[in-house]
């Protein structure tokens, strides 16, 4: 392992900005980070899980989209160019207001366990080339989420809504396995066509 296992959001952030250096909408950054913390089939989801903790070190709720306040507060740390004034907690103003402003990093990657880097390398290789609007767009398909359940399931956390869409929640740990787990395929080609439709 390159890393040790008592990493945190902010270098999980460090690690996602070292790579696409600017992000022009933070949001982005949150579906980055759940994408990678989590592996969606077709009645499964696969919660990825480093040393017994969430991989990208962080909980996810549903707040017109994806959020998650430890990614937020990672990225209003300092480390990363032109922190956010007021990052977005409050409903509205996810789809209603101008994206959030961009943010860059210029540092070195930080050491992460190798599972950890091999999986959040393989989420931006796939996804890290979306602008937010597609990447939002494909995430609520994966999750069947639709404007009446962003309104129903506002602020609910996002394991509670999976088990209510009838979703089963399987931990998979990344870090104890002398090989890497094999997870089923995202359910790729169905929310490709939607996106790109």
């Amino acid at each position: 392992m390159n890393g040790g296992l008592d990493y945190g959001a902010e270098e999980v952030m460090r690690y996602i900005f070292s790579n696409l250096r600017c992000v022009y909408d933070v949001r982005k950054a949150v579906l980055l980070a759940f994408l990678a913390q989590y592996e969606v089939g077709r009645r499964n989801v696969y919660e990825l899980t480093c040393g017994g903790r969430p991989l990208a070190r962080a909980s996810f709720y549903i707040d017109c989209g994806v959020a998650s306040d430890e990614v937020y507060d990672a990225l209003g740390s300092g480390d990363f160019g032109r922190p956010p004034q007021e990052l977005c907690t409050y409903a509205a103003c996810y789809r209603a207001y101008p994206p959030l402003p961009e943010l860059c990093y210029s540092g070195q990657a930080p050491q992460l366990p190798r599972p950890v880097e091999d999986r959040l390398s393989d989420v931006l290789e796939w996804f890290g080339s979306w602008g937010y609007q597609k990447l939002a767009r494909y995430v609520d398909c994966l999750l069947w989420l639709n404007p009446w359940k962003l309104v129903d399931y506002e602020d609910d956390d996002i394991k509670q809504y999976l088990k209510d869409q009838g979703f089963r929640i399987v931990t998979v740990e990344l870090c104890e396995r002398t090989r890497r787990p094999k997870l089923p395929a995202q359910r790729r080609r169905k929310c490709y066509k939607y996106v790109f439709s």
